[in-house]
């Protein structure tokens, strides 16, 4: 698998990372199935409805706050002596008097009067779910109440590094300020179909027997269900102009695929066919970041792979004997670049090799650095402990693709604090329009990586650029993570990008 890793999925699919959070007993509650106009007309009618009510609100609370401001003054005129408001025949109004103090107690008062006002602003749209960027307001999602056949009740890969399906169901179940149960509200209309949970499932009951077609199967189940039981929503998510989408997420390989080799992803099967002329106009959630990909489309998201957050506390401490107590490299660590890891895809027995296995990447490191004291490869799974105290323990860590192009080592590597060394071209990265990698990655060219070229890239770099690189990984690693108690985190980035996709 191009996601598996020493510590995630392998090509068996037998790799788990720690287990996620629990998710909820009773997600779904059926709500009215009547139809009816199902979202808003336009961003721009949107927001003036929705800022232009608020603004007036606001303003007439700088006038009525300038009004006691005038009286607080009038006030002080009976007291010190000073004359404000005087009539003459040049000018409507003249400000005059003999109090400086009071002229300054004045200026004071005005700037209250105006500033405390936009201070409340800010308060109140945050407090509203209007961000401070007056022509935004949160995205509502309505989320399908799927049979727990399609979701709950799978229990194949909620510890893996496909758990991203199970934890964003999660999250806009119970994210108040984003869920909505009034679809006619909706500006995203969300599939919780758990297709890589079904996958492990049926891998488990039928072994060899099973077949990547009826994964598709299993996902054109769902949308038989939702055009059976919602056919107005279903049919019509942009009637009348309005803007909605439907969602789905599918944390495998290659996505809408479903599959894990490449060769199939490019010449997907009928079932897949069907299910990508059902979901044309779709949006899907997915870790595939190969731009030249059939499975992927312009209007989908790219996330990140589920890593436990305890990669970043619990499994971090080195305890292996491979480990000295010498510090070389910046940051103290003592292992200069470090890859673990499948080398050769033997799934159909011993001895079997496939020359495209990571496009010869992972071959032709093994080839180049097995004996290099510098580059540590080991062509082997290691234990989770052992695996991530290296990584912890390394200064580069690197990240060649596996079948497809995207690893759950650059999370890995980044919430370890290790610098991430991307192998892939023509990638798309996770976030990559809110996220600048450029700040604590470093990415090679696969031909400079074949050539040999890869130790002296990273040799290349100068320590101030090194350091600095580490320190960004600590203000980045949140948005590597799926987590509620951070802010900045996996979710709230794919609501970003969702929210400009089809807001704005």
């Amino acid at each position: 698998l191009s996601s598996s890793s020493s510590s995630s999925s392998s090509s068996s699919h037998s790799h788990a990372q720690s287990e996620a959070p629990p998710l909820p007993t009773h997600p779904c509650r059926r709500h009215s199935r009547s139809g009816g106009h199902l979202g808003h007309e336009g961003a721009t009618s949107e927001h003036a409805a929705v800022t232009l009510p608020v603004m007036l609100t606001l303003w007439l609370g700088v006038f009525q706050s300038f009004v006691t401001c005038l009286l607080f003054v009038f006030i002080i005129h009976k007291t010190a002596g000073f004359t404000i408001i005087h009539k003459t025949a040049g000018f409507p109004f003249r400000c005059g008097g003999r109090n400086k103090a009071s002229l300054a107690l004045l200026a004071v008062v005005a700037a209250l009067a105006l500033a405390l006002p936009l201070h409340f602003s800010r308060i109140f749209t945050q407090e509203e779910g209007l961000s401070s960027n007056p022509h935004r307001r949160p995205l509502k999602v309505y989320t399908y109440p799927l049979p727990s056949r399609f979701n709950l009740d799978l229990d194949g890969c909620h510890k893996s590094i496909f758990a991203s399906e199970a934890l964003i169901h999660r999250f806009f179940l119970q994210h108040y300020r984003h869920r909505t149960n009034d679809p006619k509200e909706a500006d995203v209309f969300f599939v919780p179909v758990y297709s890589s949970c079904y996958r492990f499932h049926r891998l488990s009951v039928d072994g060899a027997s099973f077949r990547e077609e009826s994964v598709s199967n299993f996902v054109l189940e769902a949308t038989d269900f939702l055009n059976e039981h919602y056919p107005t929503h279903w049919n019509n998510p942009k009637k009348q102009g309005a803007r909605s989408e439907h969602m789905f997420v599918f944390s495998h390989d290659y996505g809408i695929c479903h599959t894990y080799l490449p060769f199939r992803a490019q010449s997907p099967n009928t079932n897949v066919q069907i299910l990508q002329t059902l979901l044309a106009s779709s949006i899907v959630v997915s870790p595939l970041s190969d731009r030249s990909s059939p499975c992927r489309r312009p209007q989908d998201i790219v996330i990140p792979p589920y890593v436990s957050p305890e990669v970043s506390s619990a499994f971090i401490t080195p305890t292996l004997n491979v480990l000295t107590d010498k510090t070389e490299y910046p940051g103290g660590k003592e292992i200069f670049a470090f890859f673990s890891g499948e080398i050769e895809w033997n799934k159909r027995g011993p001895g079997y090799r496939d020359p495209n296995y990571s496009r010869g990447i992972r071959q032709s490191l093994y080839r180049q650095y097995s004996n290099d004291p510098d580059v540590q490869i080991v062509a082997k799974r290691q234990k989770k402990t052992d695996y991530y105290a290296m990584m912890k323990q390394s200064l580069f860590c690197v990240c060649p693709p596996g079948w497809a192009l995207w690893s759950p080592r650059i999370v890995e590597s980044v919430l370890s604090g290790c610098i991430p060394v991307i192998i892939a071209d023509d990638a798309i990265q996770p976030f990559e329009e809110s996220v600048d990698y450029s700040s604590f990655s470093v990415r090679i060219e696969e031909r400079e990586v074949l050539s040999g070229g890869l130790k002296t890239a990273l040799q290349s770099l100068a320590t101030e650029r090194i350091i600095e690189m580490q320190k960004n990984l600590l203000r980045v690693e949140a948005k590597f993570s799926y987590r509620w108690d951070v802010d900045g985190s996996a979710f709230d980035l794919l609501v970003e990008e969702m929210t400009n996709k089809i807001l704005f």
